[in-house]
């Protein structure tokens, strides 16, 4: 890459927990929706409510984590 246009490493562990994160919410998400009572009559459901907040929620924190990744040292080269 042309100077100005080089990326920082990845620190592996940090990205590893991060993803590791991530996993487990979209995991948490799908275990409540597949514990899901309909509450009938096409009313809203507060599992499935609480269940995309809380997703909601938990992806915007593992997004604020995103730029720890970055690496100060090189060890790449």
């Amino acid at each position: 890459d042309a100077p100005g246009n080089s990326q920082p490493y990845v620190k592996y562990q940090q990205l590893e927990d991060l993803l590791n994160k991530v996993m487990d919410d979209v995991t948490s998400f799908c275990n409540t929706l597949l514990t899901h009572v309909t509450p009938g009559y096409g009313a809203p459901s507060p599992q499935i409510n609480t269940a995309a907040t809380t997703l909601v929620q938990n992806m915007a924190a593992r997004k604020t984590e995103i730029s720890s990744l970055k690496s100060t040292r090189i060890f790449g080269e």
